[in-house]
């Protein structure tokens, strides 16, 4: 039997009767030849014939037909009547051979069809009337025939091991063909169109032992019936499709053609054309195979190969075995597969098109010459030469190109325009140059190992993203038309002829410049882009706009120039190899975790510190290193080498650090007002001469260090203490403002400016530097003072106060001495010397001599207190005398002072030469204050473990039992006569766990606590912490629980005493603790309420070891150690009711009790001053009565936990208050 196509053509015609048929060669068909089935009427038997073999001879017979014929599963034609050709039948009729087939197929067939035929167009007839002397012809055109019906999709199913039987085809079809009716004389009605087939095998199998057609072809066209006729055109093909998936196999033994040809014109007459071939469409799905036995494969241009499946991409595609040459193809060849790895050896010829639409990577290894050009929509196409990609152009549109190994070929000379998906490149470890410049408004990514250097200018708009491998620009190379840049591998500009250009930044990948720029020209715009890789070589970077933000460690050694937006500096972000920032527009650290370094600062742009320090680590060098922007923020400023000059208006509120370098300012350049000036290292200057009048917090320095004033002013403005061991400079001014201390410790004798003390403390010189010299005058205003050890060189005015020395010392004046009516020169004294001031000059006095008496015994004796070498002038108008401690005198010392000719003097002068009068310190009290607080709050530990142990009831019977206590407490202790009363503030926490060992239940405890004293009156201070250990136990004897304690506690003591600008007299030390307590309770039941009588003995013993005072010169003193006792008997009255149920119990407790202070309650320290003498130094007394009330309330907050809130007071029934609350959780095991 014959080929049969995919689906069989209709051949219906018109009929005149009576006409002969004969078959006629009507042209050759090539290798699309079209078969029809037809009835041979000398056999009795149908048949396929092809579609080229049949023509006729019209007749001029009268008469016409429907094109077709019906026939029935049993009929043959009509009597009477030849059939050239007869219509395959349609879904309406039935043949015995299942042609049409609307059931399922049989496998015993040798011819296949799916899909029906279209009718053939009907013929026009020819004919005449005669009559009178002549005739007339008339025309009577034929009916076109209908179309084909599509066929139901079939399948054909196997079990998924492949066992089902294969049935074998000598020939298949899917897809009907349609015939063109013949034209008479006048012409023919077109054949109808073929119907669609289709076959999806499913683990199945089809064998075909010949020909495999998918897609109809297109009938031909009718002949005309005579040189004016036209004959019909032929119908178009059915689509045909076969859909192999999960396993199934074809087998075809010849050929495989994919899309129908169109139909042949008819040769008579005006002939009709040929139809359309109908589209062929073969789907190898996941793990089917395809088996060409020596066959060949076309595919017409209406044909379509889809390797992987067509409409969801695959896994794992089918595969193609057994083909004789290459494809031959004019259609599409589809690979939709998401496999990680797809073979293709196929060769690929013809004029058609290749087209990757899956996920995954298809590998064309097979020499191909399709110049219908490569479109990658997905996944990537790998080649190893050129030739496996055809010879047309190559489309990216979301896909890309591998390169197989060892492969370096250009490709970018095919590549048409970057579509919006962007295209891919896969070097995959070679070195690939493109020396074609790539377009489109797609992007570029970089993938796998190698390089992919471009070297012309692209102009692609798209982002380009390196995810792996370098991507490296060489010669003109540019990508500077792409939105952006994500690196995520390399990018390499080293080869640029001059630097290169992108838009944005970002990813985690490395950038090598060599020895060009690289330009950011908009940073990403306002959202900015973000890059935490590194950028490395000699070459620089430079940002054109937006904000362009930089978190890794960069360590390329160029320029970074900033000509407009902000360059953002985040987390460990770092330029600081830099050879150089030159900021004009903005440099942003508010990001960073530790600041940032740059080597020199120059531009007119704006740095924002945000709460960061910049760091400029070689100010100048091939820079100019002059920053004329405004640098803001409440970060600071350091220079570590260099000289870095500021001419803009700076805001700044942190440090400015000189560690090395000169700091200098110029024109109206300012430091920001509230910034402190630390020079950090010998040589570190602070230059202010080309500037103006500087005010900054405060200046510190190291010896070696210098500030050079020029013409101006500097002024100090804050609070805080200072000191300034380097060199002033210059014939401007330094103005000290603020109540803090400026200690200048420096050789400043080449200053010639003024010195104003307009508040606070200025020390020329402190004990250990009384080598310390200021040049130039010293202006003194209230409430400002001036005191030191060291030299004034010029003149000292003095309208608010002189201290000379500070503790006792000489003040130096150079120059003159002149004090005010409002003036006072300030003079401390002890036992055995005095302050002094001695002025090179004359010394005009006037206002108040204050003499202050410091801790000691003192007799009669004379103290020069002024001296001045041009002679003293004037009297002071007042003279005070006081002691250092409240209410203390001279007793029968009597003060005067004497004025000599260059000197003044304080005499201390007795009725007999060996009375002594002894002079006590003052706010000596503290020390008591914090031993008795220490007491206190051990007293209070005894109190928590004994409240525990009270009542049993509270959850001791069980085994096991842990538990905390985190307190806040609020003391308040009354003073005495003798002494102030003070406060403190405590919070801390007790923890313990306990447990039964036999009917006693025994356990430890562990806290801590921290206390802050603060004393009435005085301003004298301390604070305590304190590490507890203890041990407690309770044991019932009958319905009394005895209870006990046992504790140790190791304190860490500080104390202040306050002298205003003259020092704070400080002193740490240790302490002990040890503790004792025992108890007796009695729980009782009355109705719904636990009543239980508490009494007992609490005992605590506190020794503080001796110390010695540092900070306040003459004030400080050598204090003894310390002990405190305390035995308290307490009696006291817990009441507890039990609320809710059993599942969430709740109960308050309500309390109160006494306790009795039975040990001495007088308290007081022996302390010893400078000179030897020893002062008992008293403080209140320990409180005597303790009357305590209490509430709580505790919770079930789990089956084993109970948490407990409450409130604790000590009312004032006199000398003592307190207030507490605290959390208590219970864990029962």
């Amino acid at each position: 039997m014959h080929l049969v196509q995919a689906g069989a053509a209709g051949a219906g015609d018109g009929h005149k009767s009576p006409r002969t048929y004969k078959n006629e060669k009507r042209g050759v068909g090539g290798m699309n030849r079209t078969y029809r089935v037809v009835w041979n009427g000398a056999s009795g038997v149908w048949q396929a014939v092809s579609e080229l073999a049949a023509s006729y001879t019209k007749r001029g017979a009268v008469g016409s037909a429907n094109g077709g014929a019906n026939v029935g599963a049993e009929s043959v034609p009509a009597l009477g009547r030849s059939h050239r050709r007869h219509a395959v039948a349609s879904a309406a009729m039935t043949l015995g051979l299942s042609l049409g087939i609307a059931s399922p197929l049989t496998h015993a067939a040798d011819v296949l069809l799916i899909g029906t035929g279209g009718a053939g167009g009907g013929d026009g007839g020819n004919g005449s009337i005669s009559g009178g002397s002549g005739g007339a012809d008339f025309f009577l055109p034929g009916v076109g025939g209908a179309g084909g019906v599509p066929a139901p999709t079939q399948t054909i199913a196997t079990s998924s091991n492949g066992s089902g039987l294969l049935p074998t085809y000598d020939y298949v079809g899917i897809g009907g063909g349609a015939g063109g009716g013949d034209g008479g004389n006048l012409g023919g009605i077109h054949g109808g169109t073929g119907g669609a087939g289709a076959l999806t095998l499913t683990w199945g199998g089809l064998n075909v032992g010949n020909t495999l057609l998918i897609g109809g072809a297109g009938g031909g066209g009718g002949s005309g019936g005579a040189g004016n006729t036209r004959g019909g055109n032929g119908g178009a093909g059915g689509s045909g499709t076969l859909t192999a998936s999960t396993g199934a196999v074809i087998t075809v033994g010849s050929q495989l053609y994919l899309g129908g040809l169109g139909g042949i014109g008819g040769n008579c007459g005006c002939s009709g054309n040929g139809g359309a071939g109908g589209a062929g469409v073969l789907n190898l799905g996941d793990l089917s195979t395809l088996i060409l036995v020596g066959a060949g494969f076309t595919i017409n241009g209406n044909g379509t190969l889809n390797i992987g499946n067509a409409t969801a991409n695959g896994t794992i595609a089918g595969t193609i075995l057994g083909l004789a040459g290459p494809i031959n193809n004019a259609g599409t060849i589809n690979f939709n597969q998401s496999d990680a790895a797809y073979t293709f050896s196929t060769g690929i010829a013809g004029t058609g098109t290749v087209t990757q639409n899956g996920s995954g990577i298809t590998y064309l290894t097979g020499t191909n010459t399709y110049s219908g050009g490569t479109t990658i929509n997905a996944g990537l196409l790998s080649f190893s030469n050129g030739g496996n990609l055809g010879t047309g152009s190559i489309t990216l549109n979301g896909g890309g190109l591998q390169w197989a190994a060892g492969d370096t070929t250009d490709i970018s000379g095919r590549l048409n325009a970057l579509g919006a998906n962007g295209g891919t490149f896969d070097t995959n470890g070679n070195n690939v140059t493109m020396a074609s410049a790539l377009s489109g408004a797609g992007g570029l990514t970089k993938i796998g190992a190698g390089t992919l250097s471009l070297a012309n200018a692209n102009s692609y708009t798209g982002v380009t993203t390196i995810s792996g491998g370098v991507l490296a620009l060489t010669g003109a190379g540019s990508i500077a038309g792409s939105s952006g840049l994500v690196n995520n591998g390399v990018l390499d500009i080293a080869g640029m002829a001059s630097g290169a250009t992108i838009r944005a930044l970002s990813g985690a990948g490395v950038v090598t410049l060599g020895s060009q720029t690289l330009t950011i020209a908009s940073g990403g715009g306002a959202s900015g882009g973000t890059f935490s890789g590194t950028i490395s070589g000699v070459g620089g970077i430079a940002l054109g706009g937006g904000v362009q933000t930089l978190s890794g460690v960069n360590t390329y050694a160029g320029a970074t120039t900033i000509n407009a937006g902000t360059l953002s500096l985040t987390g460990a972000g770092s330029i600081a190899s830099s050879s150089g920032l030159i900021n004009n527009g903005t440099l942003d650290i508010a990001g960073t975790t530790g600041g940032a370094t740059v080597r020199t600062l120059t531009g007119t742009g704006t740095v924002a510190l945000g709460g960061q320090t910049l760091t400029v680590s070689n100010a100048g060098g091939a820079f100019s290193g002059i920053f004329s922007g405004v640098i803001g923020g409440s970060g600071g400023l350091a220079l570590n080498g260099g000289k870095l000059t500021l001419s803009g208006v700076n805001t700044y509120t942190g440090a400015t650090t000189i560690q090395a370098g000169t700091l200098a300012l110029a024109g109206a350049g300012r430091l920001g007002a509230d910034t402190g000036v630390t020079l950090a290292a010998t040589g570190a200057t602070l230059d202010l001469s080309a500037g103006a009048s500087q005010s900054v917090g405060h200046l510190s320095g190291v010896a070696g260090s210098l500030v050079a004033l020029g013409a101006n002013t500097l002024t100090l403005t804050d609070n805080t203490s200072q000191t300034f061991s380097g060199s002033l400079t210059g014939t401007g001014g330094l103005v000290k403002q603020g109540t803090g201390t400026l200690t200048l410790n420096g050789l400043s004798s080449g200053f010639a400016g003024t010195t104003t003390v307009a508040g606070g403390t200025l020390a020329v010189g402190d004990a250990a530097n009384a080598s310390a010299v200021l040049g130039g005058n010293v202006l003194v205003n209230a409430p400002g003072t001036l005191m030191g050890h060291g030299t004034v060189s010029g003149n000292v005015t003095n309208s608010g106060m002189v201290a000379p020395g500070g503790s006792i010392g000489t003040l130096t004046v150079g120059g003159n001495y002149a004090q005010a009516a409002s003036g006072t020169l300030w003079i401390e004294v002890s036992p055995t010397d005095a302050s002094q001031l001695r002025a090179g000059g004359a010394a005009a006095l006037g206002g108040t001599l204050a003499v202050a008496f410091t801790p000691g015994t003192y007799s009669a004796r004379q103290y020069t207190v002024l001296s001045a070498a041009n002679g003293v002038t004037g009297r002071f108008a007042n003279v005070t005398t006081t002691t250092t401690a409240a209410g203390a005198n001279l007793g029968t010392l009597q003060s005067s002072v004497t004025y000599g000719a260059g000197d003044v003097a304080l005499t201390l002068s007795a009725a007999s030469p060996t009375q002594a009068v002894v002079v006590a310190p003052v706010n000596t009290s503290i020390y008591t204050a914090l031993g008795t607080t220490a007491l206190l709050q051990a007293q209070g530990a005894n109190a928590t473990l004994l409240e525990r142990l009270a009542n049993v009831q509270q959850g001791l019977e069980t085994s096991k039992d842990v538990w905390i206590k985190v307190n806040g407490t609020r003391n308040r202790v009354g003073g005495t006569d003798s002494a102030p009363g003070f406060q403190t503030h405590a919070y801390g926490f007790l923890a313990g766990a306990d447990g039964q060992i036999g009917t006693a239940t025994v356990g430890a405890a562990g806290g801590y606590t921290h206390t802050s004293v603060g004393e009435n009156g005085t301003g004298s201070s301390g604070d305590i912490d304190t590490l507890r250990l203890a041990l407690y136990g309770n044991q019932s004897v009958g319905a009394v629980n005895l209870s006990a304690t046992l504790g140790y506690g190791l304190d860490f003591l500080s104390q202040k005493r306050s002298f205003g600008s003259f020092g704070t007299a400080e002193g740490d030390h240790i302490g002990h603790e040890f503790t004792a307590a025992t108890q007796a309770s009695l729980p009782m039941q009355a109705g719904g309420f636990v009543l239980t009588p508490q009494a007992g003995l609490r005992y605590a013993y506190v020794r503080a070891n001796g110390f010695g005072e540092s900070g306040a010169n003459g004030q400080n003193l050598h204090v003894d150690a310390d002990s405190a006792r305390s035995l308290q008997p307490y009696v006291g009255m817990t009441l507890d009711k039990a609320f809710g149920d059993a599942v969430r119990p709740v109960n308050v407790q309500l309390r109160v009790g006494y306790a009795h202070e039975v040990l001495s309650g007088g308290r007081v320290a022996l302390v010893q001053s400078q000179d030897g003498t020893v002062f008992a130094a008293p403080g209140t007394d320990l409180p005597r009565s303790f009357l305590t009330t209490g509430a709580s309330v505790s919770l079930l907050a789990s089956k084993a936990t109970t948490v407990a809130l409450g409130v604790d007071a000590v009312l004032n029934t006199g000398h003592v208050s307190a207030q507490s609350a605290y959390v208590r959780v219970n864990h029962l095991f």
